[in-house]
């Protein structure tokens, strides 16, 4: 998966809403490009909500979970913000296949 397609998928799962591809980025509303892999204040509301998420579903002791929420904070410990946000992804693709069962 691309930097761009995992900042779209982050970016959906974050607000809900359909990202557009322009021919050059991902941008989000406001024209903007999405910033999920520089910035810790893109990444960590949307970490939050899956995190959260997997807490309601009663999904959190999961091995899978517990890998990587391991993972990413340890790219949070390294200030490693591209790295964190791979394992964002991996958990949003390893949720949405949660709720297809």
């Amino acid at each position: 998966m691309t930097r761009e397609e995992s900042n779209k998928l982050i970016a959906e799962f974050e607000t809900g809403m359909e990202y557009i591809d322009t021919n050059f980025a991902i941008v989000d509303p406001k024209g903007e490009d999405l910033r999920y892999h520089t910035s810790w204040d893109w990444l960590i509301p949307a970490w939050h909500k899956w995190i959260t998420m997997c807490w309601d579903d009663g999904l959190f002791t999961s091995h899978p979970v517990q890998n990587i929420y391991e993972e990413f904070n340890t790219r949070v410990a390294r200030n490693a913000p591209n790295e964190a946000m791979e394992f964002l992804v991996q958990g949003i693709k390893w949720h949405n296949q949660q709720e297809k069962s």
